[in-house]
């Protein structure tokens, strides 16, 4: 039988079983969203490069690679009269779409080198599932001159009967009484040409406007509806410029080699000169025209990557205005996608990465926070005798935009919430899957949440026989009634673990926490930072956080006094500071 390598991915699980057959002897099994079965193991699959479920440094070498890659991608190799190629051009449309293209390939192509030196694999068969590159395992096949094929993705439509009852929790979770609209978030009044100061990004509107007349901040208008035949022109025109940006990438020896993970922008290049590049183009020739009649001195955006309203920015910016930008949720990258002469950030983490991202300490005025949540006190005492515990797990996924969890890293922390759960049957654990996202396809390497993602999780839990103990949520429910009811959160690099920090409910990590980087060197310092990774060890701390006060109180004491340094309390609002000139600040 030929020596087979078989990419376990979770959604071609059953076609690569009828695939192989009975006889495993033969197959190395590399693991990626899915676990192998003990009776795949006992007919002779044996499973291939086991690392942990986190590797923080192993993530922080692949962003840079990526980062790098990216700065590549954005080179001016080629120009083509009529249509705008230009690296700031190309910099300000590049989205998160780049990085799910790009960084699970890279990850993909690490496993595939180091599989390249074990040598002998006559066949490779893969089976989809997150974080799975074919263009990747096809290099390694092409390298090695083994066969290579793709399985159908077998396991991704869930059942019918399954997809009805799914469909019909959603129905009436929609249908139940909920809490009243709000009042709506106010707006800034629309530019004219006597607006000095304009914003460019929606998202800042309620922020600016607290500032009344005395900050006359306005917004710059929504773009047109771009023609169809316009749009169908251009891609025609950056189709056959990407084509020849190519040709010339490729012209390079060393990136015809069989592992070079340049491979990768060829179709990120595809990509974006059909979906995204026309459409900027349209929207910054939009942007000239308008910025040309109104004149502003100053323009705001967000840290928003690839989005069309950065086109603004490009067009005050061929004006000379003055730009800032504010962080909000995301982080400033002058490398890979724009820069600006001031930026605002109101946490400890986006000024961090906005430095390690080559921005200046004189680029960077941190405002005061509204994105904190407020600090309240909650239980100080330990559980009552026979009062039950509950313990809420906030659910992942696998994104593919960062890479320090495993792609099992969600179907793991189901494991060890039912096998803690056994350890504790006193308590009651609850599992709070991520709303649903992005659906997996192959040009993102299968990363995202969707319907059959929460299929995958309710089948764990029942070949994990999970006790009475365990209780489901559906993905639609908010966490935060959920965890305002919970006597201690389970957490895996989320943010909600700050929401627990404010709401004084303790926080157990259940993977290793990213000790190089300063928030978290700031909670392991402060003793915030609790962390379990086997059911042992994590019934253990459950216990300690349920009935010793003393450890409930310091715990955390600690997470509200890391809350109070992490987000930024003091120093100007958002609409005073951008208020001001950059060149003054």
């Amino acid at each position: 039988m030929k020596k087979t390598l078989a990419v376990y991915g979770s959604l071609g699980t059953s076609a690569l079983r009828e695939r192989i057959g009975q006889d495993w002897s033969h197959v190395s099994v590399l693991e990626m969203d899915a676990f192998l079965p003990e009776a795949l193991e006992r007919a002779g699959a044996r499973k291939v490069l086991e690392g942990p479920m986190m590797n923080h440094p192993q993530s922080t070498e692949q962003c840079d690679r990526v980062r790098l890659l990216l700065d590549k991608f954005l080179e001016e190799r080629c120009v083509r009269p009529g249509i705008d190629t230009r690296r700031v051009f190309r910099a300000a449309s590049l989205d998160a779409m780049a990085f799910r293209m790009a960084t699970a390939y890279i990850w993909s192509l690490e496993q595939a080198r180091k599989l390249a030196d074990m040598g002998g694999w006559e066949r490779i068969l893969v089976s989809p599932g997150a974080g799975v590159s074919t263009l990747a395992w096809r290099q390694l096949a092409q390298a090695m001159g083994a066969e290579f094929e793709v399985l159908p993705e077998s396991d991704s439509v869930p059942p019918l009967a399954w997809r009805l009852r799914r469909k019909w929790r959603r129905w009436r979770m929609k249908s139940a009484p909920g809490k009243k609209a709000g009042n709506a978030a106010p707006s800034l009044p629309l530019a004219t040409s006597s607006s000095p100061w304009v914003c460019a990004d929606p998202r800042l509107d309620a922020l600016l406007a607290r500032g009344g007349d005395a900050w006359p901040w306005h917004r710059m208008p929504s773009f047109a509806a771009a023609g169809s035949q316009e749009l169908t022109d251009l891609k025609r025109e950056y189709s056959a410029w990407w084509k020849d940006w190519w040709q010339d990438w490729m012209s390079c020896e060393e990136h015809r080699v069989p592992l070079h993970e340049g491979q990768i922008l060829e179709s990120v290049g595809q990509h974006y000169a059909l979906h995204v590049y026309p459409l900027h183009s349209v929207c910054l020739s939009e942007a000239r025209r308008v910025m040309a009649g109104l004149n502003p001195k100053r323009l705001l955006v967000g840290a928003m990557r690839g989005k069309k309203e950065l086109m603004w920015l490009l067009a005050a910016q061929e004006r000379g205005l003055e730009t800032a930008a504010c962080t909000l949720d995301d982080h400033l990258d002058p490398l890979i996608a724009f820069n600006v002469e001031q930026a605002y950030c109101d946490d400890e983490r986006q000024h961090e990465m906005a430095l390690d991202s080559g921005m200046k300490e004189s680029q960077i005025t941190m405002v005061r926070t509204h994105r904190a949540p407020a600090l309240r006190e909650r239980r100080q005492h330990a559980l009552r005798p026979g009062q039950r515990g509950q313990i809420v797990l906030a659910g992942t996924y696998f994104s593919g935009q960062r890479i320090a969890a495993c792609p099992r890293m969600n179907l793991w922390s189901l494991r060890l919430l039912v096998e803690t759960a056994r350890l504790l049957p006193g308590h009651d654990f609850h599992v709070k899957p991520h709303p649903v996202r992005e659906r997996p396809q192959e040009p993102t390497n299968w990363t995202g949440f969707h319907h059959v993602n929460v299929w995958q999780m309710e089948n764990c839990l029942r070949e994990l026989k999970a006790p009475p103990n365990v209780i489901w949520h559906e993905p639609e429910v908010s966490l935060a009634p959920v965890m305002d009811k919970s006597d201690i959160l389970l957490n895996i690099e989320s943010y909600a673990a700050f929401e627990a920090y404010a709401l004084g409910i303790p926080v157990i990590h259940v993977c290793p926490v990213a000790a190089e980087q300063k928030a978290f060197a700031r909670q392991i310092e402060l003793g915030a930072a609790q962390v379990a990774e086997t059911p042992e060890a994590l019934a253990e701390l459950v216990r300690r956080n349920l009935e010793d006060a003393s450890w409930i109180s310091a715990r955390t004491a600690s997470q509200q006094e890391f809350l109070r340094g992490f987000f930024h309390t003091e120093g100007p609002l958002l609409h005073e500071a951008a208020s001001m000139s950059p060149k003054a600040v």
